[in-house]
């Protein structure tokens, strides 16, 4: 009896089987024609095109709905201090076809890094809204300055608009920076490009639309020379002889090399880098 249950069935032919497992340890029941016609015929449904497109379709039309809803809460908080006037004047202007160009622009600026495009688009922006809706900013001058509200409706008016078309949150300063470039970007490409390269860096730009303070401006502005020589480097081909360099002043126990050297050596591997890239 040894080897055999009480029911007499063998461990060869156990139910094990049923699940793959059959005699000497082979996975018989997947090579069952039968079997297998089964399977594909219960996972059909599953694989039927015209149920997996309605399926998609109600997918899409549950996140529109979705979008759509989040976009309304958004307006509606984004311009809760706005009277029922005002909300009115602002609703017709979200759907102003020169605002909503000048917003077009401005979002397509932002997104190629533009910076001196970004506040051109800007300005013109607010150039449109003042001509359009100069009552509206006449009559509330007395409770915000003009400039402060056409930015306030410039910054709603993008979130709205862009978030609709992308089907996610926009925001005006949090894209702006997303596609800008640090000080020492800017200096690398711009020296990189040549003259017609945009002439603001980021904070410079944020510094221009709000009208901010930019922190530590000297030292920004030093970055951005440091990048503009790491462009040059490796525009001359010689980065990796001028890091070699770098390296011999550090080893030989030079307690402070030049600015210049330092500048080579830390951007050695970014210049290198970026030139890969940009070729």
């Amino acid at each position: 009896m040894l080897g055999y249950g009480i029911s007499g069935i063998s461990p060869y032919t156990s139910p094990l089987g049923m699940f793959g497992l059959g005699g000497y340890n082979s996975y018989s029941s997947y090579y069952n024609p039968a079997m297998m016609g089964m399977g594909m015929g219960m996972l059909g449904g599953y694989y039927n095109p015209t149920f997996m497109a309605n399926q998609m379709q109600q997918v899409e039309k549950s996140q529109l709905q979705h979008a759509s809803a989040m976009h309304e809460m958004m307006l509606q908080k984004e311009t809760s201090a706005f009277t029922a006037n005002d909300r009115a004047l602002f609703e017709k202007a979200m759907v102003d076809a020169a605002v909503n160009k000048g917003v077009q622009n401005l979002a397509a600026k932002i997104e190629e890094g533009d910076q001196d495009g970004i506040c051109e688009e800007f300005d013109a922006l607010k150039h449109t809204l003042y001509t359009k809706y100069s009552d509206y900013f006449k009559a509330n001058s007395d409770k915000m300055d003009a400039r402060d509200s056409v930015t306030n409706w410039i910054e709603i008016l993008y979130s709205q608009i862009v978030s609709k078309q992308r089907g996610d949150v926009a925001d005006l300063r949090t894209d702006i920076k997303k596609y800008g470039q640090t000080p020492f970007e800017h200096g690398f490409w711009k020296n990189f490009h040549g003259k017609d390269y945009h002439d603001k860096y980021t904070e410079e730009t944020l510094s221009y639309l709000y009208d901010t303070r930019v922190d530590n401006k000297a030292g920004k502005d030093r970055m951005e020379g440091y990048g503009a020589v790491c462009s040059k480097v490796a525009e001359a081909g010689i980065a990796g002889v001028v890091g070699g360099g770098i390296g011999r002043i550090l080893a030989s126990g030079t307690k402070k090399p030049g600015k210049y050297a330092w500048a080579a050596a830390i951007g050695t591997a970014i210049a290198d880098l970026m030139w890969q890239h940009s070729r």
